[in-house]
């Protein structure tokens, strides 16, 4: 897993970085198993497609929290959204728990960062 490397972590924008991050890279491994030789029976291509794009988000928003952009409380709104819509389609998929565990914690997170 991708860790913040600040050396005050314990910030609103510190914890909503790790939780994009570690979102980051369940979501693209789940999305991903596919391709690497796992068998895809339980997983379709529209659950495939929100995996990856919110994977590509959470990065996004990690960069953009890290950086201090203007933007990155809209984008942690974002971001939010779309982390609970996958945590809701991985939660109805019943096999993707660390997928539905770390989408929630980015989805608070972020909406944390969004209001500062």
């Amino acid at each position: 897993m991708l860790r913040f490397l600040n050396p005050t972590p314990d910030t609103v924008s510190a914890r909503a970085v790790e939780a994009c991050l570690r979102c980051y890279s369940t979501c693209m491994s789940a999305g991903l198993l596919p391709f690497r030789g796992v068998s895809d029976a339980w997983i379709d291509d529209e659950l495939r497609q929100l995996l990856i794009v919110t994977a590509e988000l959470c990065k996004v928003t990690a960069k953009y929290l890290r950086t201090g952009n203007s933007q990155a409380g809209a984008l942690c709104a974002v971001c939010a959204d779309l982390c609970g819509q996958c945590a809701a389609a991985c939660d109805a998929r019943g096999e993707l728990t660390e997928c539905v565990r770390d989408c929630r914690l980015c989805m608070s997170r972020s909406l944390e960062a969004a209001q500062m």
